[in-house]
């Protein structure tokens, strides 16, 4: 009887504690501005969603006379990080007037962020003033104030499959937009356009694609019907006379989806050893349907090739000094490239990445 009551009074204490726990970060009221100060210790606020949706966690610092003012606004949970908006200021008259720097162009004293919540996530808004590295040496920026609110995004545009959108805004703002599946599907999203993909899902996850030269933003996610994702596209900002390419992104069914281009470099394997080389497809979107790439080897005396499905990689083993070809193909599609593999001798490869090395010294000793 006295274990039973041991147990019992176990649990009427840690059930206490979760609650004072949790009654030690203050609810947060939807819609409503909080004015904190900084400190060394984390402030930290509780905040559980009403329904599944998007948030929106909007902050600023007020920098008065300060010379530096710094906070970092997160919002969290034991298992993701939703979001986050960081704060930063330094007076223009921090450094001797003869420099001349425009610090006002790293000076970011009110932002927003948005993101994805499941009704009933239990979340955390943490405020923080972190110490900056130097070295060894750790600087602490004065304790500020912060105001900061959650309020929810409604009115957002709803994308759908097979259609074509233009983000509002100037070049380099963006735009959040809705997904809501009503069947399981395998989405795709490409634009010349924009800079920036990502799709968020309620349980805080965040994926996406960037640009990157002249390719296009491209990223494929599955969704699923019944759930919600939240969708942001920024447009591309483009140097005064470069092409200008309007912020349209297009959304497709990925299945659909066929390789056009297979591209490789030239393969350079040592002797009794293995060399991992990628196979780039294009559109990017087309490798979700590549479940295999065919390989060849013309001169399987030289070299042999297998394709590797688990890292999507091609195994290329040197057997003798020599030349061959590689040739690649995506089977669905008929893609195909080809390429020339090397095989060297261990002493032609040592010496090789000796005169890189030298190549590499010498640039940087003459290229100043």
């Amino acid at each position: 009887m006295k274990k039973a009551l041991s147990i019992l009074l176990a649990v009427i204490m840690m059930c206490s504690f979760s609650m004072i726990a949790f009654a030690a970060n203050p609810a947060i009221t939807l819609g409503e501005e909080y004015t904190v100060k900084t400190g060394e210790e984390s402030l930290e606020y509780s905040f559980t969603p009403s329904e599944d949706g998007m948030y929106k966690l909007s902050a600023k610092i007020l920098v008065d006379s300060k010379d530096f003012a710094n906070a970092d606004i997160e919002v969290l949970s034991d298992e993701s990080y939703y979001s986050s908006v960081h704060l930063f200021y330094t007076a223009p008259t921090i450094f001797d007037s003869e420099i001349d720097l425009d610090l006002s162009i790293f000076n970011i004293t009110e932002d927003y962020d948005c993101f994805m919540a499941k009704s009933g996530a239990k979340l955390t808004v943490r405020i923080s003033n972190d110490a900056i590295s130097f070295g060894e040496e750790e600087y602490r920026i004065p304790d500020s104030t912060v105001i900061f609110s959650i309020t929810k995004v409604d009115n957002l545009r709803e994308i759908k499959m097979g259609e074509s959108y233009k983000v509002n805004g100037t070049d380099g703002e963006g735009e959040y937009f809705i997904l809501k599946p009503t069947e399981d599907g395998v989405y795709n999203i490409w634009s010349y356009g924009c800079y920036e993909i990502s799709v968020m899902t309620l349980d805080g996850e965040i994926d996406g694609d960037v640009a990157s030269g002249d390719l296009p933003v491209d990223f494929t996610f599955e969704a699923k019907a019944g759930e919600m994702y939240g969708i942001y596209a920024e447009s591309a900002s483009y140097a005064e006379g470069e092409r200008q390419a309007e912020p349209i992104f297009h959304v497709v069914d990925a299945t659909t989806i066929t390789a056009d281009v297979i591209e490789m470099d030239d393969i350079t394997v040592v002797r009794g050893s293995d060399e991992y080389a990628f196979a780039a497809i294009y559109p990017a979107g087309a490798r979700y349907n590549c479940k295999n790439l065919e390989v060849k080897v013309e001169n399987e005396k030289i070299a042999s090739a297998e394709y590797d499905t688990e890292y999507d990689t091609i195994v290329v083993h040197g057997k003798r000094i020599g030349k061959t070809t590689l040739t690649v193909t995506e089977p669905i599609s008929g893609a195909s490239t080809e390429v020339e593999v090397r095989v060297i001798s261990k002493t032609a490869d040592f010496l090789s990445r000796i005169l890189l090395y030298i190549a590499i010294l010498f640039g940087r000793i003459f290229g100043r």
